[in-house]
């Protein structure tokens, strides 16, 4: 204790940054316990105080926070370990996965080589959120700006390389100021390698003057940083020297460890007290949950956790898993809410479940939900459908789809709610002449294919071909199993639906239909493939027929409307498509006079991954809202053609 402390024995102190009080001793040595504060706000430099009963300060601490011009936080992933950058010259040196923090209103741009592991990281501090990248390069580099209201603000862009001269390294969390005082067993962390190498290891306890272990590990050919943990040898608190060599190098670390995390045993759940908010007292996991709206809303509190134990989570649906971990606070209790999880997988599976597991332990289950899925099988006839495994008393509807009348939507069929003792209910099929791909639509979201059918005649035509020749052509090259250039020929006269496209071909390849065997299948899938390749081909290629004016010069181009319009913006690069999506945005929202003349809109479809919808109207100049070094090409739309492309 400082000698200017004496004067304050037996007196009140507080660090309010933590919520803690004590007593300043008598006799020399305030022990403050370890404090965990939760940053909730962005500064330049945090800072705690330690005051005495007057509220003089008695010791400060500082940690560095987020520059002023580059604000975000980067922690090396596999180590936790505060990357700080330079915010004039910012790097990211070795590090091959971070977690990259900012404040929600800033929009990242990758370059290539790097991939979003996790889009969603919960951050501590208000209005921030994070992202779990991985470099799949030996380098790249991260590009950023933050909008407002008033103005758009660009920030200097990070360079991320791994560098493979860098020297192995002992990390682990260690207390600032005294270099080799770890606060847990730190590990030995080797650089990547391009071939086997031995290591000869020696770990020598200082303070009972006794050698530990003498071994050699062997380092496999590697792109990434790979780990020695010395927990394996180093099982309590002391003072060590660590030495590792080989025939070409040797480096030795002295350290210390003041507290001792490991644990003797794999930790037991009989020792844990589990409660749910739907089930209470838990006494067998899993915690069972009979739907969805269940399972998200449970909340689980843990009990008889270790002090700040971490805690892995895997949160799984039937396609994904999510990967992530929490931590118990001082007194071992954690609460799980799974509501903050719900964005993080499909929110149309009817299977969740999730996992936890400790240090040193094997994985539990820890909740699940599960919904008998639905196995729809059908038999066809001339006449009718026979459906069986729907849910009793739900509502289902045929959505019948007649190739030979592309541009009409679908002839909806009501089914009646099937009873508890049904094992199938027949459907009849009242259509008029066609060849029809089929699919059943339920209530909760449920769109199954069942096939093709068709029960007309070769020579019979819809209706709509007494008064329309182009049309009864069309039904020709299909019906007369014409050839696929002559169909293409005729098909681009209409417009079709991408995803009913590729839908129905997936539905022709792999599920039984009732066709006649004047129709010949291979052909009418070739027929299909080639509309659905035309279509991608069409969207890309100049248009002509829309009513604006469009001149270019050398760097930009401006149209002239004169009324509600529509562009289709082709990009360079598919993976720029949303952060193009966002400077459009901001340039909109800039320009309040003209917002509500403008809209931009990102079509759902797979099959436009690489295109952009904008609808404007009254606007001499569009081409200042548009970042043009990322746009390959402009071109004007009809309405009827937007809202084919931006329609779900």
């Amino acid at each position: 204790m400082e000698e200017s402390w004496e004067r304050l024995s037996g007196t009140f102190c507080q660090i309010p940054a933590a919520h803690w009080e004590g007593t300043i001793p008598n006799n020399p040595g305030l022990m403050i316990p370890e404090q965990v504060v939760n940053i909730k706000n962005g500064a330049e430099v945090w800072e705690w105080q330690l005051l005495d009963h007057r509220k003089n300060c008695l010791n400060e601490w500082k940690l560095e926070g987020v520059a002023r011009n580059l604000p975000c936080l980067i922690f090396d992933a596999g180590t936790g370990e505060h990357l700080n950058l330079d915010s004039a010259n910012p790097s990211i040196r070795g590090a091959k996965e971070i977690i990259f923090f900012t404040p929600k209103g800033v929009c990242l741009d990758f370059s290539n080589g790097i991939e979003i592991v996790d889009t969603c990281v919960p951050s501590s501090i208000r209005g921030w959120q994070g992202k779990q990248l991985t470099l799949t390069t030996k380098e790249s580099s991260i590009a950023f700006i933050a909008f407002s209201d008033e103005e758009i603000t660009t920030f200097p862009t990070i360079s991320w390389k791994v560098s493979f001269e860098e020297q192995p390294s002992l990390r682990g969390l260690k207390l600032k100021g005294k270099k080799s005082v770890y606060l847990e067993i730190p590990t030995f962390w080797y650089p990547p390698i391009e071939g086997q190498i031995s290591l000869n290891v020696s770990i020598e306890n200082i303070t009972h003057q006794k050698t530990i272990i003498t071994t050699t590990e062997i380092i496999q050919p590697s792109d990434k940083w790979q780990a020695i943990p010395l927990d394996k040898w180093i099982i309590e608190s002391g003072k060590y020297e660590a030495r590792f060599w080989n025939q070409f190098h040797r480096w030795s670390y002295k350290f210390e460890t003041q507290s001792n995390y490991q644990m003797a045993s794999k930790p037991e759940i009989k020792n844990l007290l589990i409660s749910s908010s739907s089930q209470g007292q838990v006494e067998k996991l899993p915690i069972p949950n009979g739907s969805a709206d269940t399972f998200w809303a449970e909340e689980i509190k843990m009990k008889g956790l270790l002090p700040l134990e971490i805690i892995s989570l895997s949160l799984y649906d039937r396609q994904e898993t999510v990967s992530s971990q929490c931590q118990a606070d001082s007194l071992g209790n954690l609460h799980i809410n799974l509501a903050s999880f719900y964005n993080l997988l499909s929110p149309d599976s009817n299977w969740y479940a999730l996992d936890f597991q400790r240090i040193g332990g094997e994985t539990q289950r820890l909740t699940e939900m599960e919904v008998a899925s639905l196995v729809i099988s059908c038999t066809w006839d001339n006449q009718a459908v026979q459906i069986s495994g729907l849910s009793p008393n739900e509502l289902y509807s045929l959505s019948c789809w007649n190739l030979l009348l592309p541009e009409n939507s679908p002839v909806e069929i009501k089914i009646y709610p099937v009873s508890s003792n049904e094992d199938k209910i027949n459907v009849p099929l009242k259509l008029q002449p066609g060849i029809y791909n089929i699919q059943i639509l339920g209530s909760r979201k449920l769109r199954h294919n069942l096939g093709w059918w068709c029960n007309s005649n070769q020579n019979d035509l819809p209706d709509e071909t007494l008064e329309n020749e182009d049309l009864a052509d069309y039904c020709y090259t299909i019906l007369d199993n014409e050839s696929v250039s002559d169909f293409v020929k005729s098909a681009n006269k209409y417009d079709y639906d991408p995803y009913l496209l590729q839908t129905a071909i997936d539905s022709l390849k792999n599920l039984p239909c009732y066709l006649p065997e004047w129709l010949q299948i291979s052909s009418l899938t070739e027929k299909l493939q080639a509309i659905v390749e035309n279509l991608k081909v069409k969207l890309k290629s100049p248009a002509s027929t829309q009513k604006v004016t469009i001149s270019k010069g050398a760097d930009t181009i401006h149209v002239a409307a004169i009324k509600e319009n529509w562009l289709l913006i082709s990009l360079t690069n598919p993976k720029k498509r949303n952060f193009v999506f966002k400077q459009i945005e901001i340039n909109i929202e800039k320009n309040h006079r003209q917002k509500g003349n403008l809209s931009i809109h990102l079509p759902k479809q797979p099959v436009y991954n690489d295109i952009l919808v904008l609808k404007y109207k009254n606007i001499n100049n569009i081409n200042s809202y548009i970042p043009l070094e990322y746009i390959q090409q402009t071109q004007p739309l009809t309405s009827n053609e937007a809202q084919k492309i931006l329609i779900s």
